[in-house]
């Protein structure tokens, strides 16, 4: 968790990202996974033994009192999805589709969290959260309570048993797409929020599109960083 200095409030729309500048590195973007309006950014950091760049990211974050931060950036927010929808557009006929990978769910959480406060409800909020194993999914406390709390919300957790084959990056997204196209969902009128790996991102896009989403309906950083030609 990051605080900014007194008397600042992070700025931004639920989805965004934000990028950390550290001596020696190049910049380093997380999504924020908490509200605006707060003085804290809280980052989810994975930084599993042999994974260099960011055991030192997560490092220099706890031995030094100040880091620069640059934000926000990301066009996957919830102001684009009200700018598509219009002043007088509503969401109350809507499913919103929340799709994370990994800590993909940051930038989900951060969503997820407006919209259960937002006076535009949605009909229904679907979150599918997956990982290659249980320890993956490093928050389940959350999209649990919300589940207890929320009535309009749906949560959906996506793990393998762990074997060899199983945990293969293309076998892992083909559980979690097939786990969303699985769900009696009219994704012909569905918006959906896909956080993750290009090429999940763009599995979840193909197979979607397929059973109606509309295109524009469809929001993910990966369409800005890894557009497909």
């Amino acid at each position: 968790m990051l605080q900014l200095p007194a008397d600042t409030l992070a700025e931004f729309s639920p989805g965004q990202y934000l990028s950390l500048h550290i001596e020696g590195m190049e910049p380093a973007f997380f999504s924020i996974a908490n509200l605006p309006g707060s003085r804290e950014l809280e980052l989810h950091i994975d930084a599993p033994p042999g994974r260099d760049a960011a055991t030192r990211i997560f490092s220099c974050l706890r031995q030094n009192p100040v880091v620069e931060v640059s934000m926000p950036y990301g066009k996957a927010c919830l102001s684009a999805l009200y700018d598509n929808i219009g002043a007088g557009g509503s969401l109350e006929n809507t499913s919103i589709i929340l799709i994370a990978a990994g800590t993909g769910f940051a930038q989900i959480k951060s969503i997820a969290r407006f919209l259960f406060q937002a006076s535009d409800k949605p009909a229904s909020i679907h979150l599918f959260w997956g990982g290659k194993t249980a320890d993956d999914l490093y928050s389940l406390s959350e999209p649990r309570r919300w589940q207890d709390e929320v009535s309009n919300f749906h949560f959906h957790q996506v793990t393998t048993d762990g074997s060899a084959a199983d945990t293969e990056p293309q076998q892992h997204h083909h559980q979690l797409v097939s786990k969303v196209t699985a769900q009696p969902i009219d994704f012909t009128s569905a918006i959906v929020f896909a956080s993750g790996s290009p090429d999940l991102v763009y599995s979840v896009l193909d197979s979607l599109l397929a059973i109606g989403l509309k295109e524009d309906c469809f929001y993910s950083d990966v369409l800005e960083y890894a557009p497909r030609n």
